[in-house]
Parts: structure tokens; C-alpha cells; sequence
């Protein structure tokens, strides 16, 4: 196929289809066909009248965080000065013109310094929601990874203020009076393995290491955040001079106790009311591609699920998947009765997912992110999928306005799914939809998403809001080549969601 070519018309993927009542065994067949509902007729093409397009939300306000942002990064900063005053307040200044008392000041800034960015880390990735809303998924994500590597130095900075005069008063090596120390109090030796934690921590906020580990080896890494904490906790006060009393000991029971409900609210309350509100099923699962299926879901007050283009964290309470939570986005807006996700079935666990059956119990928690349709601030859009990309993109295209572009890069037409969907959209809303197939190193790829290319796929280009989702490395390149186009950063909606 050519480029922003269409596969043929006899579709090589079916519709994903909905259950009309009743009870359904996985991946029944006598189902009648889900949203776009298109009319099926005999009538000549000629004389079909495609029907009025829904209205489309109008184009939102633009959205302005940078009072929100500006404001956190206050209070991140008051919190830093609070913690700074708590050893300010207990000294003597001219303290700091004896050198062996500036290394134990030292030792005591930098001690607090590491115990206020790592309780910063905890409510970062506590999912609170009035986080997500404030800042956004994907600047949160990115403040968390830029916070790594200052707390892992000023981590370092503490230990070694303390070993390194040790080993010099001593006369031994570094390593022998770390393990002096290490074996003379229970809480410091805490304290060292909270450190070798957070260094391992540190390194997978590292972008290459973080793509050769597995999901399951992140998320086991990231809890390990929590034993830090716990482990540092003992150390901060039963080591710690500036907080054992007075202003020092509430300011720090009060930083405790704020990210301690930061992350029994977001992480186990919220969740569990958030399930108990919508109580989701299996209804059945359907086949897209030889490797990729959608679940159906049914449940309670789904049309408060979330919106099109948002993400979840889903748990199927079945063998083999119960015990991680896979992170997907919905592929369809959610309605009254269903909600789908969609996933492309790679490795053991993954194909799982085709014998899920009827019934089965799913725990979710969301929503999460703002790649949603009220972020538009302009009346045209261009949506661009590529690979599985497409799942938040069919859900976005349904909500977009009429003279909507849709550019789907699959490496063949037998990768292509949802098609007879789009199709039906192109005739709903107006929806023009275009194609890209081949490998990376073709010449019709290669074209479409350079500056040349992504102008004949979309006219008047900076009048469009564009929703991109996708490969990371790819959705940078493209947003580069968009500024250089011409196309504001607040018109340009990345998907923040990194599996």
C-alpha cells in the first residue's frame, strides 16, 4: 500500500462488537456492532446521505497551570527552607567557623535536605488526583525522574560528611569506618541500606536503564521507595539532634503525617472506593488482530468512569494476572453500559488476556492523564497513532470536531485495526482518515512525518490541536519538527502514559 493509503474495502478486521443482553461466553459472535454505529444498506453509494455530524465539544480555554505549577513549586521550596530552619534555629552561627563543627552541620543539612526530598518523591507518586490535575501526568512523571538524581547526591553528600571524618580521626580506610559504624547502631546501619536502596532507585529514573528492565522488576523498585522511607524514619529521629524536640520534632511529624496520607489516600482509599463505585466485569473479549484483542467491560455509573484518551491501571482477579496492574488506555469513550480496553498480546502473561472469561472481577484505578478532548483550544485537530497508539486515538477521534485528521502508522495493513470504526467515523463526523504502512527505513514513512509530509496530511496545520501517541523516541521527533511548523506547545497534547 502507498502512502496515506486505505486498507482494502472488504476490511480485514472486524468491528469490535458489544453483547446485546444477557449472559455471553468470551468472544460470542452474535453480538450486533458497537459505537460508530453505521447504517448497513443495499442503497448505491451514490445515493447514501451520510448523517450530521454529532456536534463536537467546543474548544476549551487554554489550559493555564502555570499558576497551579507556580504554586507547588512554592511550597516545594518553603517545605526545602522549612527543613533548612529546623537546623538553623538550633545553632550557634559562629559554629560554622570551626571546621570540625561545619562538617557536623554540614552532616545535619544535608541529613534533612534527604529526608524532605524523599517525602517530596512519596507524594509525587502517591496518585493523588489533584496532583495529576494540577501539574499533569506527564510533568509529574518528569518532575519525579529530575528529583532522582538530586536526592541520590545529596544522599551520598550525607553518608560521606559522616564516614569520611570517622575513617580520618580513626585512621582507617572509608569502608572500615563505615562498617564501625554500621555495626554500633541498628539505626544507622538502617540507614546505610536505605541509602544503597536509593541508589539502585536512582538509576532506573535513568531513561535507558529503565527501558532494559522489566515492568514487574520497575514496580518492585519503586515500592522500594517506601522501605527507604521506613528505614530513614528511625534513623531521622533517633539520630537526629534538630528534630528529637520543640519546632523541629512537629515540623517533621507534620511532613510525615501529610505524605503518610498522600499515600493511604491515593494509593489504597481512593482505589477501593473508586471499585466499590463501579464494580467492573469481563463481559467478553474480541479478537482485532492475530495479536492484539479488546475486553469489554460492564459495570455501574460507567459514563463516570472518565473520559476518551484517559488511562487506567487494571488488575483482572483471574490466574496469572491478578498480581500486577497492567496500565491501558481506554479504546472507546465510555458509555452507560460498556467501557473497552484494548491490548496487544505479547509474551506468556500477555496472551492470558484471550481466555479471559465472562464474570471475571477486574480492579481498576484511575483515571489518569490529560490526553482528553476538553484540552482542545482550537476548532480543527490531527490525531496521529502509531502502533498501539491507536487505542486512546479511536477513543479521542469520536470526541473531535468535523475536519479532523487521522494519521494511523502501522507496519502493514494486517496490523490495522479498527478500521471499519474509523470508517464509520469518516462518515458520522467527518473524519478524514490516512494511513502509513511500511518499515521504518521506507521512503513513504520516512516522508509522512517530516515537515513536508505532515503538511500534506494536514492543511493549515497551526490552526490544529494534535494528539500524539506513541513510541516516546518518535513523539519528541515529531513534536520538534511540529514547533518547527509553527504549531504552538499548547496546541500539542502528548500521551504521558509509559508502560
Amino acid at each position: 500500500m502507498g502512502l496515506f493509503g486505505e486498507p482494502p474495502a472488504t476490511g480485514q478486521h472486524r468491528v469490535a462488537e458489544a453483547p446485546t443482553s444477557g449472559r455471553h461466553r468470551v468472544g460470542e459472535p452474535n453480538v450486533r456492532p458497537h459505537r460508530p454505529r453505521v447504517p448497513v444498506t443495499s442503497t448505491p453509494r451514490a445515493k447514501r446521505r451520510a448523517p450530521a455530524a454529532p456536534a463536537a465539544p467546543a474548544p476549551s480555554r487554554p489550559v493555564n497551570r502555570a499558576g497551579d505549577r507556580i504554586l507547588l513549586v512554592l511550597l516545594f521550596w518553603a517545605t526545602l527552607a522549612g527543613s533548612v530552619a529546623v537546623w538553623w534555629l538550633r545553632s550557634d552561627p559562629a559554629d560554622l567557623l570551626d571546621p570540625d563543627l561545619r562538617l557536623g552541620a554540614l552532616a545535619r543539612v544535608t541529613g534533612l535536605v534527604t529526608g524532605q526530598l524523599l517525602l517530596t518523591q512519596v507524594v509525587l507518586a502517591s496518585r493523588m488526583a489533584w496532583l495529576e490535575n494540577s501539574v499533569g501526568s506527564r510533568d509529574l512523571l518528569r518532575w519525579r525522574h529530575g528529583l532522582g538524581l538530586p536526592l541520590l547526591l545529596v544522599t551520598l553528600a550525607h553518608a560521606a560528611v559522616i564516614v569520611v571524618p570517622r575513617a580520618t580521626a580513626q585512621g582507617v580506610d572509608v569502608v572500615a569506618a563505615g562498617k564501625g559504624l554500621i555495626g554500633a547502631d541498628d539505626d544507622l546501619r538502617n540507614a546505610f541500606v536505605a541509602a544503597g536502596l536509593l541508589a539502585v532507585i536512582a538509576l532506573t529514573a535513568i531513561r535507558v536503564v529503565r527501558r532494559c528492565l522489566p515492568y514487574g522488576v520497575r514496580l518492585l523498585l519503586h515500592r522500594g521507595t517506601y522501605a527507604v522511607l521506613l528505614l530513614g524514619f528511625g534513623h531521622q529521629f533517633a539520630g537526629g539532634a534538630d528534630v528529637r524536640e520543640g519546632y523541629g520534632y512537629w515540623y517533621w511529624v507534620g511532613l510525615y503525617a501529610t505524605a503518610l496520607a498522600c499515600l493511604v489516600w491515593g494509593r489504597f482509599i481512593a482505589p477501593i472506593w473508586f471499585n466499590l463505585r463501579h464494580r467492573l466485569r469481563v463481559s467478553h473479549v474480541r479478537t482485532e488482530s492475530p495479536d492484539t484483542v479488546s475486553i469489554y467491560l460492564t459495570g455501574r455509573r460507567l459514563d463516570r468512569f472518565g473520559q476518551a484518551g484517559q488511562h487506567f491501571r487494571w488488575r483482572f482477579l483471574t490466574g496469572g494476572l491478578w498480581r500486577h496492574a497492567r496500565p491501558l488506555s481506554l479504546s472507546a469513550p465510555p458509555d452507560e453500559q460498556w467501557l473497552r480496553i484494548t491490548v496487544r498480546v505479547v509474551g506468556r502473561r500477555a496472551a492470558r488476556f484471550k481466555s479471559l472469561r465472562a464474570g471475571t472481577r477486574v480492579w481498576a484505578y484511575g483515571p489518569g492523564g490529560d490526553f482528553t478532548p476538553d484540552r482542545r483550544v482550537r476548532d480543527r485537530a490531527l490525531l496521529v497513532a502509531v502502533g498501539d497508539g491507536i487505542a486512546p486515538i479511536r477513543a479521542l477521534a469520536e470526541k473531535m470536531p468535523p475536519d479532523t485528521v487521522l494519521v494511523y502508522r502501522a507496519r502493514d495493513t494486517r496490523d490495522v485495526i479498527f478500521d471499519r470504526e474509523l470508517q464509520g467515523l469518516k462518515v458520522q463526523r467527518g473524519l478524514t482518515v490516512r494511513y502509513v504502512t511500511g518499515g521504518r527505513k521506507d521512503r513513504e514513512p520516512r516522508y509522512a512525518f517530516s515537515a513536508d509530509g505532515l503538511r500534506d496530511l494536514a492543511p493549515r496545520l497551526p490552526e490544529r490541536d494534535v494528539y500524539l501517541c506513541g513510541p516516546p523516541k518518535l513523539i519528541r521527533r515529531l513534536v520538534r519538527t511540529l514547533r518547527r511548523l509553527g504549531v504552538p506547545r499548547r496546541q500539542i497534547h502528548v500521551d504521558p502514559f509509559e508502560n
